[in-house]
This record gives C-alpha cells, sequence and structure tokens, in this order.
C-alpha cells in the first residue's frame, strides 16, 4: 500500500534572493529603530548638561541620587509593560501596528519631555517614553525577520541595530551641541528631537507592507504571495510561501498559548535560551556604561563638554562598528559570535575595572592610566557592537516559531528590561559607593554565559524560520504541500510567485523519511563544495587506490572496449533475468539514408504500456546498447512499459550532428510504431538519455515540440546531463556557470576527456542541437522533466541551471535528485555501494513520478 505524498522540487541558489524594495522597507522601518536608540540613549547625555542640573536642583537636594536612579528606572518599568505588549498586539492586530502604536507613544512622550516642568513629570513621561521605546526595539526585529530571505537575514536585520546605534550616535551628538546653548531650557532641545525619527516611520507605515507570515496566520494567502513577491527574487518567494504556509498548518495544529512555553518541552527549551541570552549579554554591562558614560568619565575626572564628547565618540564609535557588524554577522555561527564577543567585552571590562582600581582619581592621579580606561570603554563598545548587540536581535527572532515569535520576542524584551532596572538602579549608588568593584558583578556571570553559548546554544544562521524548529526536536513540514500552487503565465517574474511543486507515490515505510527542506539545503551546499568528496565514496578510493577514468587513453577503441565490458558486468550483477525481459531488434531508418538498431525490450506484461525510449551516454563516441540496458529492463519491470534503447552512430565515424538527427529519427520511429514495439504511447511516452544520450533527449524534446509530433511527450528523463558548451552559455548565468572550472580534474570525467570527445565529434557549440539550452524557441511547453545531478561532475552547472531554465523561467514542472560529492558516471563504475543503489532507486522514482503527471501538460 503506498500513500501520495507531495514533495518541493525546488531548492534555493545561492545567488541574491531579495530585491531592492526589500532593502527600501527594511531602511524605512529602520527610523523606528532610531527612535528607540535616541530615546533610550537621551538620558545619558541630559544628565550632563547643566542646564538641566540646575533646572531640576540635582546638585543640591538630598534625594538626587535616588532620582536620577528613578529616571532610568522608570523607564525601564516602561521597558517591561513595552515588552508584554509585543506579543498581544503583534498577535492580535498585525506586525505593523505592533511598531505604529509604540512610535505614537514616543512622539507624545518626548514632546512631553521637553516640555517637563516639574520633575515628577519628567518622571512620568520617562515611564512611557521606555515603554515606547523597547516595544519598538522587540517589534521592529520581529517586523524585519518575517520579510528577509533566511540567506540574508543577518545581515538586513542588523541593520536594525545599526539604526539603533545612530540613534545613540545622534542623541550624543545633540547633547554636545546644546551644552553650549546658553539657555536654562538648553536641555529641551535633545529631548524634543527624539519625536522626529518616530514621526518619519509613521508617515511611512502606509505604504510598508504587513508581514507575510503574519498574514498566513491570518488567512490572508494571496496578500501574503504578493507580498512576497514584490520583496524576494521569484525562486525565493515561491520556495518560502510553500515553507511558511505549510509549516504553519502544522504549527497551528500546537499549543500556542503562554503556559504551552512552560509545558512543551521544545517551547520550554526556547523559552529558556531566549531567557539566558537577554541575561547573559545584560551581565556585560553594556546599558550600564552607555546610560551611565557620564558619572563614568566624571569619575574619571574629566568634566564638562569634555564627557559629552567622551559620550559621543563612544556612540559614535558604537555606530560605526555596528555597521561593520552588519556584513560579518551571517558570516559566523550565531552561538559562535555571542560566545566570543561576551568574552571579549568581559576582558575588556576587567582591563577597565584592573586600571580604576589602581589608578583613582586624586591629586597625584596618573593621567595617562585614565585615558587608557576611558579608551578601554571605547574598545569594549567596539567589540559589544561587532559581536553582540545586533546579533541578539537575530537570535531572539530565530529562536521561535511565527506563531510564538511575537511571544518569544516579549521574553526577551522584558527579561532585559528586568535586569536593566536591577543594574541601572543599583549603578549610581554602586559607582559612588564601591566603585571599581561593581564591575565584578558582570564580570564572572558574563564569563559564564560565553562558555554556556558557545557550547549548548544552537546555531540558526543560514536557515528558514520554518526550518528551525528541527533543531529543538519539533516536526518540520516546510517540505510537504497539500495544494500546489499554480505557476505564473510563462514562468515570467510577478507580484505572486510560486514554486513548482510534484506529487510523489512513496511506500508507507518510506514516507517518513522524506528529505526535510533542511537536508535538501545542506545537500544543495555539498555540491558546490569544492573539494567535497561523498564519504562512502572516499573510504573506497583509499581502499582502491584512484579510478581510471575516461582519459586514461586516446585510443578510443581501447576505451570502447572497457566500457563495453564495465557495463556488461553492471547489467549481468544488477538487471533482472534475461528470461522475464524480451528483447527484440528493430531497424530504424535515419534521414540520410542510413539504418540504426533500435532494441525494444517487453516484459511478459508490457503489451500496452508506457513507452521510454532511451539515449545512452559516452559523450558522443563511446557506448552502445549494452549501456542503459538495466535501465530499459528496470522499466519493463517495474512499470510494465516497453523500453526502446537507440544505437545512434558514434564519432569520429560520424561526426555532429548525425548522433542528434539519428536520435530524434528514433524517437520519430517510436511514435509512428506502436504495432512494432507494442506499447500504449497514451499511458506514457517518456524521452530519457544520460550524459550525451541526455543532450540529444532535450534537443529531441524540443524537436518534438516544435514539429508537433504526435503523440506528444510526456516526460523526459535526464541524468547527469551536458546541456550547454562553454562557449554558449548565457550572460546571465555565467557566474553560477563553475563547475567545469572546479571538477576540471574530477574522476572518470574530466575536462581532458571532454576536450577529447569534442574533439572527435566537431560540435559546433552554439547549435541548439549541440547547447539545447539556448534552445531558440525557448522552453516552454517541455513535458515535466526529471534530472539527476553530480556534485563532482564537470556537468554539474549545466543540470542545475537547466532546471531552474525549466522551472523558473518556462513554469515546467520538474523533479531533481542531488548527489553531493560524486563524479560523473558514478552509478556505472560503483553500481554495488550505496550511492550506487541509491542512484538506481532514484530512477525508478523519477520515472514513476512522470507517468504520474497530468497529461495535456501543454
Amino acid at each position: 500500500m503506498s500513500t501520495a505524498t507531495p514533495v518541493v522540487v525546488g531548492n534555493h541558489t545561492r545567488r541574491r534572493q531579495f530585491k531592492f524594495y526589500n532593502v527600501l522597507v527594511i531602511l524605512a522601518m529602520a527610523f523606528g529603530s532610531i527612535a528607540m536608540g535616541y530615546s533610550g540613549s537621551v538620558i545619558g547625555v541630559t544628565l550632563g548638561q547643566p542646564s538641566f542640573v540646575a533646572y531640576f536642583d540635582l546638585e543640591t537636594r538630598a534625594n538626587a541620587t535616588s532620582l536620577i536612579s528613578s529616571m532610568n528606572g522608570l523607564f525601564q518599568a516602561g521597558a517591561f509593560f513595552g515588552a508584554l505588549c509585543i506579543s498581544y498586539v503583534g498577535d492580535r492586530f498585525g506586525r505593523k501596528m505592533s511598531i505604529t502604536v509604540p512610535a505614537i507613544l514616543v512622539v507624545i512622550s518626548g514632546a512631553l519631555l521637553a516640555g517637563s516642568t516639574h520633575i515628577a513629570m519628567f518622571l512620568t513621561f520617562r515611564f512611557f517614553s521606555g515603554m515606547g521605546s523597547f516595544w519598538l526595539l522587540g517589534a521592529i526585529p520581529v517586523w524585519m525577520t518575517e520579510i528577509v530571505p533566511a540567506k540574508n537575514r543577518g545581515l538586513l536585520v542588523d541593520i536594525h541595530s545599526c539604526a539603533l546605534l545612530l540613534g545613540y550616535a545622534l542623541a550624543s551628538w545633540m547633547g554636545y551641541a546644546f551644552f553650549f546653548v546658553k539657555s536654562p531650557h538648553a536641555w529641551r532641545g535633545p529631548l524634543a528631537l527624539q519625536c522626529l525619527p518616530a514621526l518619519i516611520v509613521l508617515s511611512a507605515m502606509k505604504w510598508l507592507p504587513e508581514s507575510p507570515r503574519y498574514l498566513i496566520m491570518t488567512g490572508r494567502y494571496e496578500e501574503a504571495r504578493r507580498v512576497l513577491g514584490r520583496l524576494h527574487e521569484r525562486e525565493e518567494a515561491g520556495i518560502e510561501f510553500n515553507q511558511i504556509e505549510a509549516q504553519f498548518r502544522l504549527d497551528n495544529s500546537q499549543p500556542h498559548n503562554w503556559m504551552s512555553l512552560l509545558t512543551k518541552k521544545t517551547y520550554r527549551k526556547r523559552a529558556l535560551y531566549a531567557v539566558g541570552l537577554a541575561c547573559g549579554i545584560q551581565f556585560t554591562g553594556v546599558l550600564v556604561i552607555n546610560n551611565y558614560s557620564a558619572i563614568i568619565y566624571g569619575g574619571l575626572g574629566f568634566s564638562g563638554s569634555t564627557i559629552l564628547v567622551y559620550s559621543a565618540g563612544y556612540n559614535t564609535l558604537a555606530f560605526g562598528c555596528g555597521f561593520i557588524a552588519i556584513w560579518i554577522i551571517d558570516h559566523f555561527a550565531r552561538n559562535r559570535l555571542v560566545g566570543f564577543g561576551t568574552a571579549v567585552v568581559t576582558t575588556c571590562l576587567v582591563v577597565e575595572a584592573a586600571l580604576v582600581a589602581n589608578f583613582p582619581v586624586g591629586p597625584n592621579q596618573n593621567n595617562n592610566a585614565l585615558r587608557a580606561a576611558a579608551a578601554m570603554t571605547y574598545l569594549y563598545v567596539a567589540f559589544a557592537q561587532l559581536f553582540l548587540d545586533g546579533t541578539q536581535y537575530v537570535y531572539f527572532a530565530e529562536l521561535f516559531p511565527a506563531h510564538l515569535r511575537n511571544k518569544g520576542m516579549t521574553i526577551g524584551m522584558a527579561t532585559i528590561s528586568l535586569m536593566n532596572i536591577m543594574w541601572l538602579q543599583s549603578a549610581p549608588s554602586a559607582f559612588k559607593n564601591i566603585g571599581w568593584k561593581f564591575y565584578l558583578c558582570f564580570i564572572i556571570p558574563a564569563y559564564t554565559f560565553a562558555i554556556i553559548c558557545w557550547v549548548f546554544y544552537p546555531n540558526t544562521k543560514g536557515l528558514a524560520l520554518e526550518e528551525i524548529a528541527a533543531i529543538f526536536g519539533d516536526e518540520v513540514q516546510s517540505d510537504i504541500y497539500s495544494q500546489p500552487p499554480q505557476q505564473t503565465s510563462q514562468g515570467k517574474d510577478s507580484d505572486s510567485c510560486s514554486m513548482t511543486v510534484a506529487p510523489a507515490e512513496h511506500d508507507e515505510k518510506t514516507t517518513g523519511q522524506l528529505r526535510s527542506s533542511i537536508e535538501v539545503k545542506m545537500e544543495m551546499e555539498l555540491m558546490k563544495r569544492p573539494g567535497y568528496t561523498n564519504p562512502e565514496l572516499a573510504k573506497i578510493l583509499a581502499d582502491s587506490g584512484p579510478v581510471a577514468g575516461l582519459s586514461e587513453t586516446t585510443d578510443i577503441h581501447a576505451l570502447r572496449e572497457t566500457l563495453k565490458k564495465r557495463k556488461l558486468a553492471l547489467t549481468a550483477s544488477a538487471g533482472p533475468s534475461t528470461s522475464s525481459v524480451l528483447e527484440v531488434d528493430h531497424i530504424v531508418k535515419t534521414r540520410d539514408g542510413s539504418e540504426i538498431t533500435a532494441r525494444v525490450y517487453n516484459s511478459q506484461n508490457s503489451r500496452g504500456g508506457p513507452v521510454l525510449v532511451v539515449f545512452h551516454g559516452g559523450g558522443w563516441v563511446l557506448g552502445d546498447l549494452e549501456n542503459e540496458a538495466l535501465l530499459c529492463r528496470q522499466f519493463c519491470e517495474e512499470f510494465s512499459g516497453v523500453s526502446i534503447n537507440i544505437d545512434y552512430r558514434l564519432a569520429p565515424e560520424f561526426e555532429f550532428p548525425t548522433a542528434v538527427h539519428d536520435c530524434y529519427d528514433a524517437l520519430k520511429w517510436a511514435a509512428k510504431n506502436p504495432d512494432k514495439h507494442g506499447g500504449d504511447l497514451r499511458k506514457g511516452f517518456i524521452v530519457a538519455g544520460v550524459s550525451a544520450g541526455a543532450n540529444m533527449a532535450i534537443s529531441s524534446s524540443h524537436l518534438a515540440r516544435d514539429e508537433k509530433l504526435t503523440p506528444e511527450l510526456t516526460g523526459v528523463w535526464l541524468s547527469i546531463p551536458s546541456v550547454m558548451a562553454p562557449e554558449a552559455v548565457p550572460e546571465k548565468w555565467k557566474s553560477e556557470y563553475i563547475s567545469r572550472k572546479e571538477n576540471k580534474d574530477a574522476p572518470i570525467l574530466n575536462q581532458a576527456s571532454i576536450s577529447l570527445f569534442r574533439k572527435l565529434y566537431q560540435d559546433d557549440p552554439r547549435s541548439p542541437l549541440m547547447s539545447p539550452a539556448i534552445w531558440p524557441s525557448g522552453h516552454q511547453n517541455q513535458p515535466p522533466t526529471y534530472i539527476q545531478v553530480a556534485g563532482m561532475d564537470p556537468l554539474r552547472d549545466e543540470g542545475l541551471i537547466y532546471e531552474r531554465m525549466l522551472r523558473e523561467e518556462s513554469g515546467v514542472p520538474t523533479r531533481m535528485d542531488l548527489y553531493p560529492g560524486l563524479p560523473h558516471g558514478f552509478a556505472s563504475w560503483w553500481p554495488k555501494a550505496g550511492f550506487g543503489q541509491k542512484q538506481k532507486k532514484d530512477s525508478i522514482e523519477g520515472l514513476r513520478w512522470l507517468l504520474e503527471k497530468p497529461t495535456g501538460h501543454r
């Protein structure tokens, strides 16, 4: 018994997956991040303003220290409540609304802080400023994370952190500028300016897209498809839409309330990681040093405008390093980046504490040591921004699935705010009473977290958000779809993008072994990894030594004999008994009046079955009917079908384009002579080829379409295909056509053997009969196509590019099997190896898929 399970047939590629519009909307939303950074940092420079201190009498008040603590404490208390709002508003009213509301809060509170006439009024609106700011701090990276492609997620979402740091720097320089304004109200200017970036993001909100994941969560599928189509390249948009939709159907059946974060083990693990991440990074003391920079520099003996210059320089350096971090975040594992960064930053804190402890401020103070202490805060912030600040927001959002992402961000932001309340409330008194010893409260826990993060935290870099669930042991459905999306007309780019999905039959025992999209992505990564060798093949080569390939001699006749012996051994060892398959040779007349042989394979049940026409491989100069005898027999046995194996003429005796003409003449013979071969072409009419044979299968399929051959072909089966000569590669694909160079010295088929074969064949590289990828009439209305590609094959990229030409540009259904780290012809050289057996099974499943595709594909 079998069950029909749809499987995805498209793969991500290594090219850029986002459109410029995606960057544009990220930059527009980053004004909200600037608003948060400015609002969160402005208190530091405000406390350094003489006009502010004088206006609220903070030099003479008995409770001045507690008031300063309250300014930060109430901001963080508001931050805690703002964090709690992220989940409720974001899940109920949308990600955009969860940014709009706090932006309004920042504008109102900023205006009233600037207009404060009493310390109580100032403290009250510090609470609301904190609420709006921290709400933005968590809501914006959730929105950003959900609209960017996996490959570039770190780079694009880290713009949030960079903009945040720009807000810090702007606040510092505004504070410095207003320091020289001779007015008792000079302190109001920097506070009022925090409204501006929030107003900008509010004015842009109408044109910014909603998160496609939120749209799918609320059943607005077509809108989500359009949004993804505007944001991402067509391939990425199609894959991502399918992943989001499928995973949401699974996640929606799971518990997604607050209690599930405690009761469900995998969710609880995520929550603990988020709390640990928030605590660990705050243990580095980053916000204490930022918010109390004026006090720290004052404690080091600096005063007046010098303090503000140091603070502004500190935040400007932070912004510069944050910008650099954008370009490095996606090159390192998330856990290693945070773990290493925490250790380095904490080491800077150790040096800072040692300098402050050993060189106190006083009459005989060591000015060089004090300058070194100030410089150490600069070094501290440089490393903090390079490794920690931006990474944490990306990491928080990645840890949780879509239906819990806002709750996860709420946990992270709430934890940060609670930690900050504790540290910021105690900091003024601690700096005043215990001085450098306060740093010890950060150092020990921070080093501990660095080790824990490095060893135990997961790496989420580069994975689609829907794939990360597998890391925590949750079920992943990203590779399974119940409703295949529709291709757009002619496969052109549009706002409505999709991926082709192919239904395939699997035995119930193997259904659970379907590859997840994580495995597919890893497989594609291995396919293009230079020097990668399949582990099983590596062991074989280590035991038996290097393999003799097709370039071992230039004697074509000797090569033909060697290949024939290998193919005979393959057929004898793995093929079904000849008693169960009948073989009859027929003569096919060619266009030039010659004759070639078509060997017809029939089983006892083949009469009236589907038809497979096969062209063997061999670089147009090698091979005969024994090459693909096993495939022909398997088709007869498995599908009660009829196989027709074509013995086309070879070079150098017969040069280009004799072989391809022979193959197409044989295909026409099969179409016109069902009485001779006994097949029923209405049940399936597939043309198949291996290597050079695949090249001619593609050409024959295009000729059949253009000449309106009847009956129509119903499928094309291609193994390790040659699709285009290097001279004919379209400009669009040249940057991805690198396997000829990477695998020029590969086993079996290498550049030397390819050059020999082409020299003997005397081909025309720019003829579509040699390079069918550049077929003048395009690839539209081609039959469904199955392709096998080997990673160590010089022809690798030809197969990968052709699959994308069919699927992306022409809307042709495709299915592809990948064999990383294996050379051209691996299944013939090592048929008994595990990978050889897998290729044999994949070949049958590929044929099954083609036979089950609906007819009338045109």
